[in-house]
């Protein structure tokens, strides 16, 4: 017989017949199940001969990714995760890999709008910061996080809306994930880390600090650039909707009706909440000025 546990992230209930030790257990019903059953059957005859984390997609409610030619997971309906038993991928690379593209996907499925953000709470607003992967998204949550601010979600931002269009934002995890230089300029030796995966130097951190499950009201999100400086820029409405466009974390995925769905969504975002650029500069000296520099323009809102 299978063990299963519960578990809750990104505002669903959790059913898993494998441990995810980054999760916040609970003792609930389920709105998700991940298990194994039914995947030979699922993938039989079904062959992939591309390199790398890639996917073969039926339809944007039926989602296979490989690595490399192994298939690894099946994501349906937005109900369901569905695990090779015999892959030999590192158990936490694929529980990482499960945890975002996996649920970035689901949660486009079930008709959240998701972007790629990480967002912090301040005085019980969700902050967002978008951008694609190596603009700083973990970093500054990271930091904000070492400065007493709540994590809410790191690199999948799942955004639900109220029966008035409110956008509100669904916590994922306690976690945070940072570039091992990153990581040892914001963290300290207390801090419990998790290599994500033996070839690279990253690695996943507890952020547990006053974490909740609760959904947060979206307060701001700030477009993530890169320059010399440190400073914030005010965007037309039209830029902000191409940059929220562009950043969508599963844009490739849709079919029409989805796409349809999504710019709708972005432009009901666009229309409750400020949308800025926020130019930083690289130099890891500098977070400490750029994190005063958000919290003056929070402040200022």
């Amino acid at each position: 017989m299978t063990n299963f546990y519960f578990y809750n992230a990104y505002g669903l209930n959790i059913k898993s017949s494998i441990v995810f030790p980054e999760l916040i257990t609970i003792n609930s019903k389920s709105d998700v199940i991940i298990h194994s059953n039914n995947f030979g059957s699922l993938c039989k005859n079904i062959y992939n001969t591309k390199t790398g984390f890639n996917k073969i997609l039926f339809s944007p409610y039926d989602i296979l990714y490989f690595l490399d030619s192994e298939p690894l997971f099946r994501v349906r309906n937005g109900k369901e995760i569905i695990i090779n038993p015999e892959t030999n991928i590192d158990t936490v690379f694929l529980r990482y890999l499960i945890l975002y593209q996996g649920f970035g996907t689901l949660l486009m499925q079930r008709g959240n709008l998701v972007l790629h953000a990480s967002s912090i709470n301040i005085k019980d607003k969700a902050v967002a910061f978008l951008g694609w992967c190596g603009e700083g998204k973990s970093t500054i949550a990271a930091a904000m996080n070492k400065m007493n601010y709540s994590t809410i979600t790191d690199d999948v931002l799942a955004i639900g809306f109220d029966k008035q269009n409110r956008p509100y934002a669904f916590p994922s995890f306690p976690r945070v994930k940072l570039c091992e230089d990153v990581s040892k300029y914001i963290t300290t030796e207390m801090d419990v880390a998790l290599p994500i995966i033996p070839e690279i130097e990253k690695y996943s951190y507890n952020v547990y600090k006053t974490f909740s499950v609760k959904p947060i009201p979206l307060e701001t999100i700030y477009i993530l650039k890169q320059n010399t400086k440190n400073q914030i820029i005010s965007l037309k409405l039209q830029d902000a909707l191409i940059e929220l466009i562009k950043n969508c974390y599963t844009i490739n995925l849709f079919d029409d009706a989805k796409r349809s769905e999504n710019l709708n969504q972005c432009v009901e975002l666009v229309k409750q909440i400020p949308i800025k650029c926020l130019e930083r500069s690289q130099s890891l000296d500098g977070i400490w000025s750029l994190i005063q520099l958000i919290e003056n323009d929070i402040c200022s809102n």
